[in-house]
C-alpha cells in the first residue's frame, strides 16, 4: 500500500525554509484508521495511527519530544487543555503559517451532551469557554488537546475532531477521548513507552 502522504516533525512556521535544522520529514508507510470509524456514524472513533517509513530520533536535543499517552480511561474533566495547530484563526478564515495555541477548559460530559445531543458520544470530550472566543478551527483537525500532568509532562487528552463554527459562545469544540483508545493504540504499537 503506497501513500504520498508525508509527516513533518519539529515544524513551527510551515512556510519558512530556514527551520530545516529542527524539521524531520518522513513518508507515511501505513495509515491505520480505527475500525469503528465511519463519517456516517457521527464522527465516532475519529482516530488513526500513522506508521512512518523509518524511525524518528527523539529527545530534547532534537527539539522533538513525544507526548505522553493518558492512562486507560483517565478523566480530564475540569483540567485546562492546550489545543494547537495551523488552522484558521476565524471561522472559514485564513490558515496560520505559524503554530498557534489556545487554552480551553475541558467540560463535563453532561454539559457536552446537553449542547450536542446524540452527536456527542462516550468516545468524545468537549472543551471551550462559555463565552466562546478560543477554539480549534478548520485546518486544526487531528491536532492535540494536551494537558500538563504530573512531573510537568504533557499528556494527550484529546484530538481535534469537530465543532459547530469556531469559538462560538456556548459551543465548545469536540475532541476524540484518547483515553478510551489506549488498548487499541497499545495493540498496534506494542505498548511503546513514549513517556519514559
Amino acid at each position: 500500500m503506497h501513500h504520498d502522504d508525508q509527516v513533518l516533525l519539529g515544524e513551527h512556521k510551515w512556510n519558512s525554509a530556514t527551520e530545516t535544522k529542527w524539521t524531520i520529514r518522513r513518508k507515511v508507510a501505513e495509515i491505520l484508521v480505527h475500525p469503528n470509524f465511519s463519517k456516517l456514524s457521527k464522527m465516532d472513533s475519529d482516530i488513526a495511527l500513522l506508521r512512518l517509513n523509518s524511525p524518528v530520533p527523539l529527545g530534547p536535543e532534537r527539539a522533538i519530544v513525544p507526548i505522553c499517552l493518558p492512562a486507560n480511561d483517565e478523566d480530564f474533566t475540569g483540567h485546562i487543555g492546550t489545543v494547537s495547530g495551523w488552522g484558521s484563526v476565524s471561522s472559514y478564515g485564513f490558515i496560520s503559517s505559524i503554530l498557534k495555541a489556545a487554552h480551553v477548559p475541558i467540560l463535563e460530559d453532561e454539559e457536552c451532551e446537553t449542547m450536542f445531543g446524540t452527536a456527542f458520544t462516550k468516545n468524545m470530550i468537549c472543551a471551550g469557554l462559555k463565552e466562546g472566543g478560543k477554539d480549534a478551527c478548520q485546518g486544526d483537525s487531528g491536532g492535540p488537546l494536551a494537558v500538563l500532568g504530573q512531573g510537568r509532562r504533557w499528556v494527550l487528552a484529546g484530538l481535534v475532531s469537530w465543532g459547530r463554527g469556531c469559538g462560538r459562545p456556548g459551543t465548545p469544540g469536540v475532541y476524540v477521548r484518547v483515553a478510551g483508545y489506549i488498548n487499541w493504540i497499545n495493540n498496534i504499537t506494542g505498548a511503546l513507552d513514549t513517556c519514559g
